[in-house]
């Protein structure tokens, strides 16, 4: 639905100069804009991350973006994660968004509106990007049917979760053999998190056994443990004593 408004937007030649681009991460926005602009042919595209992006870039930013005799043909400027922007680096923005060349188009990619302030949402054409259904899911990623559940609608944890199979084959393993047995397994202290979410993955897969069930509300409190500073390898052992074996 999106791509045919922007390839409408297109064909009319009224293209919005500012653009608002609204979606959880993974939904696939960066990837859809890449192809979006390919297809355009821009001559001209600068991407940017919003983490990085201080005031001194937004200045020479603009600097650029009014100097549009310098460019031929159209000119793209994408500011991804822009919701990690400043309030000093919002506001040196809006010269540009309340004075937008003809020739530039601006693209602000944030995961929700909360931290953009609102005199910047009422200057762009806000497009929002919703998770995918299961059908479309599963026709576009027929492969991994499987993992489909894992993914929430997001297409770009697919890929995540490709990379991970096998970590999670080797979790699977480990939480079929008995308690006592797993105790072997040794991880450092920095890889805690990662492998909770591992565990978390193999164990949403596992469902709706009851194993599976205790399982989860056991990493929901090595969660806990870990945020209150609890030393990681208590947890973990803790973690792989308690849990039930899947099978």
């Amino acid at each position: 639905m999106i791509q045919q408004y922007l390839q409408n937007l297109q064909k009319s030649g009224i293209v919005p100069p500012a653009q608002l681009w609204v979606g959880p991460e993974h939904i696939g926005k960066t990837t859809f804009l890449s192809q979006h602009l390919a297809n355009l042919a821009e001559a001209n595209v600068a991407w940017f991350s919003g983490a990085d992006f201080d005031l001194t870039t937004a200045r020479a930013m603009i600097a650029t973006t009014m100097e549009t005799s310098l460019w031929s043909g159209q000119r793209a400027i994408v500011i991804n994660q822009a919701q990690e922007l400043s309030y000093q680096v919002w506001n040196a923005l809006l010269k540009v968004l309340e004075e937008p060349r003809s020739r530039v188009t601006i693209y602000l990619l944030v995961t929700a509106l909360d931290n953009i302030p609102s005199t910047v949402q009422s200057r762009c054409q806000v497009l929002w990007f919703e998770r995918v259904s299961d059908a479309a899911m599963i026709a576009a990623f027929p492969a991994q049917a499987n993992m489909l559940p894992l993914a929430q609608g997001l297409p770009g944890k697919v890929k995540q979760l490709k990379k991970l199979q096998p970590s999670l084959e080797r979790y699977r393993v480990l939480l079929q053999r008995p308690s006592a047995e797993r105790l072997g397994d040794i991880i450092k202290a920095d890889q805690l998190s990662e492998v909770l979410d591992q565990i978390e993955l193999v164990l949403y897969q596992a469902l709706p056994t009851a194993a599976a069930l205790h399982g989860l509300t056991l990493v929901a409190q090595a969660r806990r443990q870990s945020a209150q500073a609890v030393q990681a390898k208590f947890i973990y052992t803790n973690l792989l004593l308690n849990i039930n074996p899947i099978l």
